[in-house]
């Protein structure tokens, strides 16, 4: 497809997308066709598929967000930059930590940064639990997003450590609340984490998936070791 097919395709998706983060979509999604194979980024074959998929995917349930300038987020997993890199795409002045344990993959987000000129992003290569001991990160951070990073009980463990109090944690999810079992409620509130009814913030709703706010301070011994955390996990089967 063509420059005009891909820019009226993107608008179909999202009408809210300027022309300037449309051209930006559009080389995000190419260079990830491009470095797919080297990295190992991701199953979708086409450019149209990445940006659907990936891209435009990460950006709908958020577009309501209030996001003042110098507020700071995290991608957990952060793969091939889904969904950090859309997000700062479509919030300029949402400054994020990419942060995943995978050399490769963060030699991809550099290159990202650079070729779409994004000082708004600073991918790290490190563990999450480690991270979310570290002082630059422990509970200092606005949002944290996580997609495709694990099932709910382990977003919660590895997410809870880095939100400031009145803080986000947002999972990409079909699934809601209402489908959460007592236990990983139970867990959320160990954490510090309360269910934001109906996805409301400030009268503005987050389209789907699952919404979290940091309500109270996080006990030392979070997160645990990430074989701890994936073994209870499983025990949750959720």
């Amino acid at each position: 497809m063509n420059i005009n097919d891909l820019t009226a395709y993107i608008n179909s998706l999202n009408s809210t997308i300027t022309s300037e983060q449309t051209n930006k979509i559009i080389e995000y999604a190419d260079l990830i066709n491009i470095y797919n194979q080297k990295f190992n980024l991701t199953g979708l074959q086409n450019i149209k598929d990445i940006i659907r998929t990936l891209i435009i995917e990460s950006i709908n349930p958020i577009i309501n967000l209030n996001v003042p300038r110098g507020t700071f987020f995290i991608d957990m997993g952060a793969g091939a930059g889904i969904p950090g890199i859309p997000i700062a795409i479509y919030y300029p002045d949402f400054f994020g930590y990419l942060i995943d344990s995978n050399n490769k993959k963060i030699q991809f987000l550099d290159i990202v940064k650079k070729k779409l000129a994004l000082r708004n992003i600073t991918p790290l290569c490190l563990r999450l639990e480690n991270a979310g001991r570290s002082n630059q990160f422990r509970e200092k951070i606005q949002w944290v997003f996580s997609r495709a990073t694990g099932n709910t009980f382990y977003n919660l463990e590895l997410g809870a450590p880095f939100l400031a109090i009145g803080g986000f944690l947002y999972i990409y999810s079909e699934k809601n609340i209402t489908a959460l079992d007592v236990k990983t409620l139970k867990h959320a509130a160990d954490l510090g984490l309360a269910a934001v009814e109906n996805n409301t913030i400030d009268g503005m709703k987050i389209m789907n998936g699952l919404l979290f706010k940091k309500i109270e301070p996080l006990s030392i011994q979070f997160p645990r070791r990430n074989s701890v955390i994936i073994r209870e996990s499983k025990r949750k089967n959720n």
